[in-house]
């Protein structure tokens, strides 16, 4: 068995854990057609084993992490070659050698047809998932957004993602929950006009069917409560454009109208 590049996933380290794995498989043929004990023949095996289990690690980290649909099924796979392969080195360390055909055949299965049947999927779905989220848009990344805007393209990118089946609707709503937590507590408005844009754009999400209108009922008291009124009209120094932001939020019903009041008052120059 050799190496070729029909058998590349197109990801660089599973791609080179597989190249080893050739090397590996070699070596065990070369042990058994040398005739060697089964004692060398174990060890050659066992390392193969060993060096699988490393591998498959890896490649299901990689599912957990793009939301591979079929990572149950695939794992499952994993478990049962690594069973199989097993069961095989006992037999050896108990004086049964397989016939080098018998042996070339088994891993033929094993890593070939595995490769290719079951993990150039895994290739496809990875390139399905950096179509449709930049190279840094890794979970991690997508959580440190805080405009309503940015969230509106990653939950937009989340959505195609979960129509192409590379995230689970579990995921995706854990996705836009932190999200949408993460924007709250970050959130320090320094005018009227920012708190105006930022809920204009939350509603926006809304209305894009990113988020329901039961979520923004509950974002909504989250986000009044990241209004500081006094800090932010010092920075607000047309007089005429804040009188009409904070009747805004108002009618948004962001602050009450004794808040809009008092403050009014205060940017006026009056006490009460």
């Amino acid at each position: 068995m050799q190496w070729n590049s029909t058998f590349s996933i197109g990801v660089e380290k599973i791609d080179g854990q597989h190249r080893r794995l050739f090397q590996l498989a070699n070596q065990l043929e070369k042990e058994l057609a040398g005739q060697q004990s089964a004692e060398s023949v174990g060890e050659a095996l066992k390392f193969l084993v060993d060096y699988t289990s490393y591998h498959f690690k890896d490649e299901e980290s990689l599912m957990a992490q793009i939301s591979y649909p079929d990572l149950g099924a695939h794992r499952e796979l994993h478990k049962q070659l690594i069973d199989k392969v097993r069961a095989l080195l006992l037999d050896i360390r108990t004086g049964g050698l397989p016939t080098v055909a018998d042996l070339i055949s088994f891993l033929y299965q094993w890593i070939v047809e595995h490769i290719e049947q079951e993990d150039k999927k895994i290739g496809s779905a990875v390139r399905e998932y950096q179509r449709f989220s930049a190279a840094s848009d890794t979970p991690a990344d997508i959580v440190r957004r805080s405009t309503t805007h940015e969230i509106n393209a990653n939950l937009t990118k989340l959505r195609v993602l979960l129509e192409k089946q590379v995230v689970t609707v579990t995921d995706a709503q854990a996705y836009k929950t932190t999200l949408l937590d993460k924007f709250i507590s970050g959130f320090k408005p320094t005018s009227t006009i920012e708190v105006i844009e930022e809920y204009a754009g939350l509603k926006a999400l809304v209305d894009a069917e990113l988020i329901t209108a039961s979520e923004m009922e509950a974002i909504r008291p989250r986000f009044a409560e990241r209004i500081d009124l006094q800090a932010m009209l010092t920075n607000d120094h047309a007089v005429g454009a804040s009188m009409a932001h904070l009747h805004e939020l108002v009618g948004q019903g962001l602050i009450d109208a004794a808040a809009c009041e008092r403050h009014a008052k205060r940017l006026l120059g009056k006490t009460r």
